[in-house]
């Protein structure tokens, strides 16, 4: 681990003179941040074919970029002899420091008393047993007693170069524990070598597919849920521990694109968080920013846009109601009206109030029902296409208030029964000598 000021790393390399053509030996370094994002520094010399002593090798660290402290994992050999494909080389490493802005050294390995300093041919290469050795060597040291002796092959393979790589202080792949959405163990369990949905204690190696390229995973799921906070029970998801699956993430990113902070989403008892709260949430590490609902919610209350929105649609959903229940007290109105004599003389012949209570219930039913159950429908389906271009905060979906609903078509039909009791109470008064002489008037 580099010191986090570290602005460079400097290597002490010893070329062996070849017998024929000589040979350019380059090396590029690479590094990991805290964040797991690879970075390739190609390390410059003042001549690369300066061979039979040593020579400084330095990797500027770019200013700005990364997250340091950085880590240095491997050294690659990138050497070339003139136009073959095919040649092998032995160089000897001593002294690898990082150095600051002020030229302060930190000496990360020196190689002596036979001791390679944990490095190690990297497993992540696909390398023959003879296309790399490490030795811990006494034959050629810099400063102290002894280096690293490495001999290596460079060699044409397929369409490209082999390069051999050396890694410092290797860790095995880490099995990552997981929690998956039912229906992300559902599709790709059944496309996986197990050939069924993933169960609890399953070990899988999968592709996933992101922005920044495809990232093999081995991971072991340890729970299943139906949904989380914004996804749904159609959605693919993994929720896995940021330290463990951040540095994963990034083996496929760089610096300038690569994956940071999380999102967590905490369901609080009250609506209104208190100040207590704020502060050991604010206070908490790792914690960058901190929105509450309770806040959006005060604010889109206050923004004249939603406001002016909300206040015409509710106004106007009113303004409908109330023109709706005018127009069908209206209408029963007129009805009573137009129709007195026919129930002046149905009462004339024997029918009481409840037959003509029933009457008039039958008849407006059958008109009032399927007026509601049509509004109610029409209502919802306009409500969905309108909700996302009202959408203010996050991806709110539509959700059907049916208390709300079901209790707004109990206040109508309410109200209509109240309307269809008035016109039986005034059909129900009149007599057939009256209604003539409202008929004759």
């Amino acid at each position: 681990l580099l010191p986090e000021d570290a602005a460079a790393v400097t290597v002490e390399v010893y070329a062996v003179p070849g017998d024929a053509e000589p040979t350019d030996t380059t090396l590029a370094a690479e590094f990991v941040d805290v964040l797991g994002v690879p970075l390739v520094v190609e390390m410059t010399t003042v001549d690369p074919q300066d061979s039979g002593r040593f020579v400084t090798y330095t990797a500027d660290l770019p200013p700005g970029l990364g997250r340091p402290p950085w880590r240095l994992t491997s050294f690659r050999l990138t050497s070339r002899r003139g136009d073959l494909q095919d040649f092998t080389h032995t160089l000897y490493l001593d002294n690898i420091q990082a150095v600051n802005a002020g030229d302060a050294e930190t000496l990360l390995a020196g190689f002596n008393d036979n001791d390679a300093g944990g490095w190690a041919v990297d497993p992540r290469r696909f390398l023959q047993p003879a296309d790399l050795v490490l030795t811990a060597s006494s034959a050629q040291a810099s400063e102290g007693s002894g280096s690293l002796q490495i001999d290596y092959r460079i060699r044409q393979v397929g369409g490209g170069v082999l390069e051999p790589s050396l890694a410092v202080n290797i860790t095995p792949v880490q099995t990552v524990p997981v929690v998956v959405s039912e229906h992300y163990a559902d599709f790709y369990g059944r496309r996986s070598a197990l050939r069924q949905p993933f169960e609890v204690g399953d070990e899988v190696t999968s592709d996933l597919p992101l922005p920044l390229g495809n990232v093999n995973m081995r991971f072991r799921v340890v729970a299943i849920v139906p949904d989380f906070l914004t996804q749904t029970d159609r959605d693919n998801f993994i929720i896995a521990w940021t330290d463990s699956i951040r540095p994963l993430l990034n083996t496929t990113a760089s610096v300038h694109e690569f994956y940071d902070w999380n999102t967590a989403w905490l369901d609080l008892t009250d609506r209104e968080p208190g100040q207590d709260f704020r502060l050991a949430a604010t206070g908490s590490p790792g914690v960058q920013t901190v929105a509450y609902a309770w806040d959006l919610y005060n604010d889109i209350q206050r923004d004249p846009l939603p406001n002016a929105i909300t206040g015409m649609l509710f106004a106007g959903f009113w303004v409908s109601l109330s023109l709706s229940v005018l127009d069908f007290a209206f209408y029963l109105a007129v009805t009573a009206r137009r129709r007195a004599i026919a129930f002046a003389v149905l009462q004339a012949m024997g029918w009481e109030g409840r037959n003509v209570w029933s009457l008039l219930a039958v008849e407006q039913a059958a008109l009032v029902t399927p007026a509601l159950l049509v509004g109610v429908i029409l209502g919802a389906l306009l409500a969905y296409l309108l909700l996302p271009f009202l959408e203010l905060v996050g991806s709110e979906v539509l959700r059907m208030p049916l208390l709300d609903v079901a209790g707004l078509l109990l206040a109508l039909i309410a109200v209509f029964v109240v309307l269809l009791a008035l016109t039986a109470f005034y059909v129900r008064r009149m007599r057939v000598a009256q209604v003539l002489r409202l008929g004759e008037e």
